[in-house]
């Protein structure tokens, strides 16, 4: 893990040492010391003056370095992390001041025992931007017990699930997961078992499920593949549905700069319809890439393979079955709005990606599915490939 993951892991037998780093915070503190050094320069060629011409006194000068290159030290030389040592069956957090040019180096620790903690937790949060308004989803990686430590925020759950798993797994603490749907556990040395060997070992591989009645799935059969076509879920369910509860501000608000502007010219009477209208324009811009998506789920005892279908473009990914780790769905929730947004969804989950299977199916439908995969997985190889006849039959391409 790099820099780019705002953080740093050495490991070594049962010690773990995790050194947290933010480039934004050394990035600022490189400008204020920059600053400083250019007040400082400015200074001692005698370009500061008072009004009269005459050159700063000394001590406000040195105030003004003192108040930017202090900080600048302070943010580059930052340091935090926590450190498990196995052996010795503790956690320490510390944080402080590093070393300047082999000057100086500053810490404070506290030490927990490794017993007192109950098991490590990487969830998805929804926190406010507080006085700026709306919100940020954050991805948070914590360590529970007597006390809760907070080890790492992210902006995405990919690094957030890796830095969880090594943690877990040097704490030898299961790892509660709930980036995506319901809460996952799953014990310390299972961390790296794929979907398939944890179904088999339990005895939990299920049988293969009953299509739903009045199912939107067509599914297809051919030995241990079975392919699933989703219908896109139209513009009204992505989003438009609810933008249209809006329509009758906007035809109102239309009506009224028609009548206040009725003897403009044309051009300016196509602008300000052009004005009014643009919100409906920016939301059906927004909703259609998920209005409008046609999914096909391919399923076999070693591959995911996804394709997406718009009238502008196809995206193709897969994931090995071998590098499956969990499937999720997201719950769906109960609303009086319920019918016109997009809810629940079944997502696989490796240590390298995340892939989003379908969303916006019926409870049952999203049930069946998901059975589906942990059942196809689970079955003996053939290795064969998707039959020609298959991909050329326009009957899915229509879907």
């Amino acid at each position: 893990m790099g820099l780019r993951d705002g953080y740093r892991v050495e490991t070594s037998g049962t010690h773990f040492a995790l050194r947290r780093v933010s480039i934004g915070r050394i990035g600022l503190g490189a400008v204020l010391a920059l600053v400083a050094l250019a007040i400082g320069e400015a200074a001692r060629r005698g370009a500061l003056h008072v009004a009269d011409g005459s050159p700063f006194p000394l001590w406000i000068t040195g105030l003004a370095v003192c108040a930017t290159g202090l900080p600048a030290l302070a943010l580059i030389l930052y340091r935090s992390g926590i450190t498990v040592d196995g052996a010795r069956g503790s956690v320490v957090t510390w944080w402080g001041l590093g070393s300047l040019c082999g000057i100086g180096n500053w810490r404070r620790t506290e030490r927990h025992a490794l017993d007192a903690l109950d098991h490590v937790t990487v969830s998805k949060e929804v926190r406010s931007n507080g006085g700026n308004g709306g919100s940020r989803t954050v991805y948070v990686v914590r360590l529970i017990g007597e006390p809760l430590i907070h080890v790492l925020t992210f902006s995405s759950p990919l690094p957030a699930r890796q830095l969880a798993e090594r943690l877990a797994q040097a704490t030898n603490r299961p790892l509660r997961s709930t980036l995506v749907g319901e809460a996952v556990v799953t014990a310390p040395e299972r961390l790296d078992w794929s979907l398939r060997e944890r179904l088999i070992a339990d005895g939990d591989v299920p049988e293969e499920p009953t299509q739903p009645p009045r199912s939107r799935l067509r599914v297809h059969a051919d030995g241990a593949r079975r392919v699933i076509a989703v219908p896109a879920p139209g513009m009204l369910r992505a989003g438009l549905g609810l933008a249209a509860l809006a329509l009758p501000g906007e035809v109102a608000a239309l009506g009224l700069a028609i009548s206040f502007f009725g003897d403009a010219s044309p051009a300016v009477l196509a602008v300000i319809v052009a004005v009014v209208l643009a919100p409906l324009a920016v939301v059906v811009a927004l909703v259609a890439p998920h209005g409008l998506r046609r999914t096909r789920v391919e399923i076999t005892p070693d591959t995911l393979r996804v394709e997406h279908a718009w009238p502008w473009r196809r995206e193709l990914l897969h994931m090995e079955v071998a590098v499956l780790e969990e499937l999720s769905e997201t719950p769906i929730r109960k609303h009086p709005f319920a019918g016109l947004v997009l809810q629940g969804g079944v997502t696989a989950i490796s240590d390298n990606a995340f892939l989003q299977l379908t969303r916006g199916l019926s409870e049952p439908d999203q049930t069946y599915l998901a059975t589906l995969v942990r059942h196809v997985v689970c079955q003996p190889s053939d290795h064969q490939e998707l039959p020609a006849e298959l991909r050329a039959d326009p009957a899915w391409a229509t879907l």
